[in-house]
């Protein structure tokens, strides 16, 4: 899928961004993250590690909703709802369709479908064994962060869902189930308390500031922060401070080594014409899709390098 490639490189760097979830052990489990809005329930989930990944994407999850409390008042006994009695990704028409509509669904495909990620470290039979390795763990690599990217695809293939019967006044437990044998592996189940009405909050992110220089401008803002909250940012530039316009296809997300500066921020360096005035302003977007509040604007002109020597 043509792509893949690009993707595979421009993102080679980026996987600490996965939900937040990048610090988290490696562990034979399932996380579940979920956004309430008003009128809906948006779920993701993830395996906690490579193996669980190609083995739930084997066999399946199954989602359900447990309601542990109705207009303030626990119930004795949680009522239960399956949403969804088996969900696993499948090669179908919707997917091919959202593939060709979003770059991410193409990483996606090209994961979990495909049949090979390009690892070579020898012929030896050791050799080979960690290369099946590496080639697993790198589709589980890919595949969660381009999910994170594009939440229809997420959906499609499984590791998402979006429920509309909430009701007003109703507390629930959502509950995403391994249906991967025991005799395989034991997965741990993951769960996720909601309250109706507690609607998500999307805040602007802050420290946004610009260097200009004959390069360009280089922007950062802080990151950290809301590293739970935004998987990814958007970029708007522009050039009378009122109409902004995003300057890539793609949302970005932070490049930088986190385990040897976890407190680094995120940057992007844009370039632009010189001793012209541009404005910019960033807002973060969630695993889900929805976008946040934007962030103050800044602005700022570059000039040429000088190169003239003083006498």
């Amino acid at each position: 899928m043509s792509a893949y490639r690009y993707v595979l490189l421009l993102f080679v760097f980026s996987f600490s961004a996965f939900f937040g979830w990048g610090q988290l052990s490696v562990q034979s489990r399932i996380y579940v993250r979920t956004e309430v809005h008003s009128d809906k329930v948006l779920l993701r989930w993830i395996a906690g590690d490579a193996r669980s990944w190609q083995l739930l994407n084997k066999y399946g999850f199954k989602l359900e909703r447990l309601t542990v409390a109705r207009s303030g008042v626990v119930l004795e006994k949680p009522e239960v709802l399956l949403l969804a009695e088996k969900l696993k990704p499948a090669e179908s028409d919707k997917l091919k369709d959202l593939v060709r509509e979003y770059p991410m669904g193409a990483v996606v495909a090209q994961a979990v479908f495909g049949d090979n990620f390009e690892v070579s470290l020898g012929d030896s039979p050791i050799s080979k064994a960690i290369a099946l390795d590496e080639e697993r763990q790198q589709r589980y690599l890919f595949a969660l962060y381009a999910a994170d990217l594009c939440f229809p695809v997420a959906k499609e293939v499984g590791w998402g869902f979006e429920d509309y019967s909430i009701k007003e006044g109703e507390r629930y437990l959502y509950r995403v189930s391994s249906l991967v044998p025991k005799k395989e592996l034991t997965i741990a189940e993951g769960a996720r308390f909601v309250v109706v009405g507690d609607t998500i909050r999307l805040p602007q992110p802050l420290e946004l500031s610009a260097q200009f220089s004959p390069a360009g401008a280089y922007l950062s803002w802080d990151y950290n922060r809301f590293a739970s909250l935004y998987s990814s940012y958007w970029i708007e530039r522009s050039e009378d401070g009122k109409t902004f316009s995003r300057i890539s296809d793609l949302p970005i997300t932070r490049m930088s080594d986190t385990e040897k500066n976890p407190h680094a921020p995120i940057t992007y360096l844009d370039s632009i014409t010189y001793r012209k005035t541009y404005y910019y302003r960033v807002a973060g977007v969630t695993p889900f899709g929805s976008q946040g509040a934007y962030s103050a604007v800044v602005s700022g002109m570059a000039y040429p390098p000088l190169t003239t020597i003083p006498e």
